[in-house]
């Protein structure tokens, strides 16, 4: 599998680079090989902008998800602590609102 060099290290057989196949090749017209791509892909163009959409729609989403769950536990937990003596009322309609939200980003996001 390997064999000894003269420097006494042991090297493995084959090339450079991957598999032993040597560097790999620049291609010489840079403009000319990525217009011939953009040919090739020319007919999946709307497929293409759209997968990019939906993966920009779902970080949003998964960035959403967690700051309206945060805005929610916030809102309940506020009117546990008690401010100079007085409990402050809960506004179970702001936590519905924050709960229709949640439910909405969750759905909207596994449809993503």
């Amino acid at each position: 599998m390997a064999k000894n060099n003269n420097s006494g290290m042991i090297r493995p057989r084959g090339g450079r680079g991957p598999m032993g196949r040597g560097m790999a090749e620049k291609p010489k017209n840079f403009k000319k090989s990525f217009g011939m791509l953009m040919t090739a892909l020319k007919p999946y163009k709307l497929a293409i902008i759209l997968s990019f959409i939906f993966a920009i729609g779902g970080a949003v989403f998964a960035i959403l998800a967690p700051y309206m769950s945060k805005l929610l536990s916030e809102e309940i937990l506020k009117h546990y602590v008690i401010v100079g003596g007085v409990a402050l009322p809960i506004d179970f309609r702001r936590i519905a609102i924050i709960c229709i939200w949640l439910i909405l980003l969750y759905v909207f996001s596994s449809l993503l």
